[in-house]
């Protein structure tokens, strides 16, 4: 680790971090001190700490850390030596020894430091030049000095920390306001617990776990089915990852959830869950549901079966893992009986619509044995045949809330009656934490049916299930188990072109009462967009994008009025106008082009930026410029935007004043593992990335809007022919109006605003099927060749 590289990440990370960092680094370099002999030969574990009064950002700060060293960690040559392992916490304006966290950090290994050493006196030193980072370029640099007494005999070592901050170029450290802190070091058994989670220091050091997080070591991967096995249903099914502070037997979860409904595109009911499809949650609530028995479905995805387990996405969740909170009773605890169980709850956020299941969704689940588990015959296919043996199966009930406010999601205490209660649940063991213990016979539907999936790798990404599911490996690996798309091995060759889905939070909506009879509207901003990255690191992206907001109208032109709800679940178009049509964006002209480039060097960052027209000059917002920063690894970023902004500040990327939303929360995630190549996200027979292209054969459409491209044959078949569509429309000609199940076949009126006169700019359908918008209609939009995916 040479200065050059931790200077760059220091300036990176601000002058809050950057205290912590140099705080690593010292504790790390001193823990070489306490040793028991002078000739380094037995294995070393110490704890360091040490308090450095009168510091630059807060008055006072104090760190402590836990250090591994053995003889293959160090080079007696020249008197240098060099550390191992360790990791440390640091507390700002308070005294040894800083609170136990957490939050916790991610493990810090094989920091690199030479220190002078004098084997006749065991005194150690360090030049402050030798740890100095430059933290503000051009402004201010911090650095380190140690002088430190070894003890022999196996005592306590004790010696000084010297912070120096120096103002003034070339901030090299050597100058500067002093400020001297007292060292302690205390050797400590290799066999020391500090968090007393059944795994020793010395063990964690050598691995990759926090010796202060008492959560780390006992953990296992499990498929957790809401459903059973036996009789092959499914409702729910999530990969969940668990683990128990065996110290206090509380356990944590982080789950990542799908619904599993055959309702063939239906409108869901008071009584069911919604299904999965955005699609059909945007277009179910209409009094004709335009969501057709059997026609939501893309033809390139499984959809939803009903039987226990997956297939899986997409479309792929925006949001990261949801975290539970609970408890392991090894001798029987409540809805246990005297079985060892765990009871553990947990807060889906930003589940759905208000006075739907959302905007959040807690349940609490009861698991029996839940690492012992049974052999079960189970129903891999939905026949009444036993025909797999799945092993450590252990059963359960759920109690689901939905229309749950934000504090009743961070307290853990739904509020109200459960609108599920006691549903079946079982969990199937998948592997022991690092991939052991790998379940034999684990549940049907693994490995996934993803090109490289293991038992242990859902998705065939290269990342675990259990480092997709851990906070701090996000940035390396994502965070959906189920997401091939999320991971790389390999950032210098990936080609990160596809269809994404981007989801901004502006500000968050809630419900203000118990069960959300009342709610506070929040502010959403959702784009469909299709991103080419090139071989130089440089990305266009063209977006089309809905802003959901009760101040904001979505299409003034054609639905004058109609706002969005400012809640969660599905974006516009809607609500209905009061005549029953639903309020899609006009389209006619390209659609944005944003700009940017891939940073492989500093965590694999997407920079993009632009400007979204206002080209009709309707928008309540005006010309909107947006610059954001988001993981490639899809893992949530952030975004400023400003709205209401001059044609040529947009356009010239200079947006005048402070930003109007500043660094508003934003998810990024690619549609589909297949780069997004004949996706068709809105099923209307245009794949999404061809909507976006600047064509008027199949571009300059609305991905969200499964009305503006005339393919009415069953099933969809991408192109607009005479046969099918042309013929098809003639056969079901109703201007009277038509009866029920004929509403694939009609489409509305060209919309007014910016797409006046376009062929293809519609809303929703009007109740007929008649010669001057349908039949004239589908004819005025033959296109036999169809539209292929752009590549």
């Amino acid at each position: 680790m040479n200065t050059p590289q931790r200077n760059s990440l220091w300036k990176e990370r601000g002058v809050g971090a950057v205290i912590l960092a140099v705080s690593l680094l010292v504790g790390l370099t001193v823990s070489q001190g306490p040793v028991e002999s002078a000739s380094f030969d037995v294995p070393q574990l110490v704890k360091v700490t040490y308090t450095v009064p009168d510091g630059p950002v807060a008055d006072e700060f104090s760190t402590t850390c836990l250090m591994r060293f053995d003889p293959t960690g160090f080079v007696n040559a020249g008197e240098e030596l060099v550390f191992e392992e360790g990791q440390c916490y640091t507390n700002l304006g308070a005294t040894l020894p800083p609170p136990p966290p957490p939050p916790y950090n991610p493990p810090t290994s094989a920091f690199v430091l030479p220190w002078n050493y004098n084997a006749a006196t065991g005194d150690m030193t360090t030049s402050r030049e030798l740890i100095c980072g430059e933290v503000v370029e051009g402004v201010l640099a911090f650095g380190f000095e140690f002088d430190v007494s070894l003890s022999k005999t196996g005592g306590n070592s004790t010696g000084t920390a010297t912070l120096v901050t120096d103002a003034a170029a070339p901030f090299d450290c050597l100058s500067g306001t002093e400020s001297v802190g007292a060292v302690t070091m205390s050797p400590l058994l290799l066999s020391h617990d500090e968090d007393s989670d059944g795994c020793t220091d010395d063990a964690e050091l050598d691995g990759i776990t926090d010796p202060f997080n008492p959560f780390d070591c006992t953990t296992w991967v499990s498929d957790v089915l809401v459903g059973s096995l036996n009789s092959g249903a499914g409702l729910f099914y999530c990969i969940t990852k668990t683990q128990h502070a065996t110290s206090t037997n509380e356990i944590r979860t982080y789950s990542q959830c799908n619904i599993d409904i055959e309702n063939a595109g239906i409108a869901p009911t008071t009584n069911t869950p919604p299904t999965w499809e955005d699609t059909c949650a945007a277009l179910a609530a209409r009094p004709t549901p335009e969501c057709v028995a059997g026609q939501l479905r893309n033809p390139s995805e499984p959809g939803p079966d009903g039987l226990a387990g997956p297939p899986p996405p997409p479309p792929f969740t925006i949001y990261a893992p949801s975290e539970g909170e609970g408890t392991y009773y090894a001798s029987g605890g409540p809805g246990c009986g005297a079985s060892a169980c765990t009871v553990v709850t947990t807060c889906f956020r930003t589940a759905g619509p208000v006075k739907g299941p959302g905007p959040n969704i807690i349940w609490t689940a009861t698991i029996l044995n839940p690492k012992v588990g049974a052999t079960v015959q189970a129903d891999a296919d939905g026949h009444t045949v036993k025909d797999t043996q799945v092993d450590r199966v252990s059963s359960g009930t759920v109690d689901i809330w939905y229309n749950q406010n934000k504090a009743s999601c961070d307290a853990g205490t739904p509020k109200g009656a459960p609108n599920f209660a006691g549903l079946p649940l079982e969990s199937i063991q998948v592997n022991d934490k690092g991939g052991t213990n790998v379940n034999g016979n684990p549940a049907p539907w693994r490995p996934g049916s993803k090109p490289g999936a293991t038992v242990i790798d859902f998705d065939g990404d290269n990342c675990t299930d259990e480092a997709e599911l851990a906070k701090f490996t996000r940035f390396n690996c994502g965070d959906d188990p189920q997401n091939p798309s999320d991971s790389f091995a390999d950032a210098g060759t990936a080609d990160l072109s596809g269809v994404y889905d981007i989801l901004v939070t502006v500000e968050r909506g809630d419900c203000t009462s118990a069960q959300c009879t009342t709610e506070a509207p929040g502010k959403y901003f959702f784009c469909r967009t299709d991103l080419q990255h090139d071989t130089n690191n440089d990305l266009e992206v063209r977006a089309y994008c809905y802003w959901d907001s009760t101040a904001s109208e979505i299409n003034p032109e054609a639905f004058p009025g109609i706002v969005g709800d400012g809640m969660t679940g599905a974006p516009p178009p809607g609500p209905q106008s009061g005549s029953g049509n639903y309020t899609f964006g006009d389209v006619d002209l390209t659609h944005a082009e944003l700009s940017g480039t891939f940073d492989r060097l500093f965590a694999n960052l997407l920079e993009i930026s632009g400007c979204i027209e206002d080209q009709d000059g309707a928008a309540d917002e005006g010309n909107v410029y947006v610059d954001l920063t988001v993981s490639a690894h899809q893992v949530p970023g952030t975004t400023d935007i400003w709205t209401n902004q001059t044609l040529a500040n947009c356009q010239n990327g200079t947006p005048v004043g402070a930003a109007t939303f500043p660094q508003a929360e934003l998810s990024m995630v690619q549609a589909n593992p297949n780069k997004g190549k004949g996706y068709d996200q809105d099923n209307d027979g245009v794949p999404t990335a061809a909507e976006l292209q600047d064509d008027t054969a199949c571009g300059r459409r609305d991905p969200y809007n499964k009305n503006d491209y005339y393919d009415v044959s069953i099933p969809r078949d991408g192109v607009i022919d005479l046969a099918n569509d042309i013929l098809g429309t003639i056969v079901h000609f109703s201007p009277g109006g038509y009866p029920a199940g004929d509403e694939n076949w009609d489409r509305p009126p060209a919309m007014i605003g910016r797409g006046a006169g376009s062929n293809w700019n519609r809303g929703s359908p009007d109740g007929v099927i008649d010669l001057a918008n349908d039949i004239l209609g589908v004819i005025l939009q033959f296109n036999p060749g169809g539209c292929p995916a752009q590549q």
